[in-house]
C-alpha cells in the first residue's frame, strides 16, 4: 500500500465522518441543511476521486482536484 493510498483512504474517512456528523447537527437544528449539503457533496466527490484514481483513469481523478478545491473555497 503507497503512500497515495493511504493519504486516498484517510481523506475518504474524513469527508465521512464530515458528512455525518453535519447531518446529524442539520436534524438537531443546529447547521443550515447547506451545510450538511455540502458536506455530503464533498463526500461524494471524494469518493469518485477515490475510484478514479484506483482505476486509474487520471484523465477525470486529476482535474476533480481542481473542481473540489474551488468548490470548497467558494
Amino acid at each position: 500500500m503507497t503512500v497515495h493510498t493511504v493519504v486516498a483512504n484517510a481523506l475518504l474517512l474524513g469527508a465521512l465522518v464530515q458528512a455525518v456528523t453535519t447531518v446529524v447537527l442539520w436534524r438537531r437544528r443546529r447547521v443550515p441543511a447547506s451545510v450538511a449539503a455540502v458536506s455530503i457533496g464533498l463526500f461524494v466527490m471524494v469518493f469518485f476521486e477515490v475510484g478514479l484514481g484506483y482505476h486509474k483513469r487520471y484523465w477525470l481523478h486529476v482535474p476533480n482536484v481542481f473542481f473540489a478545491g474551488a468548490g470548497t473555497m467558494a
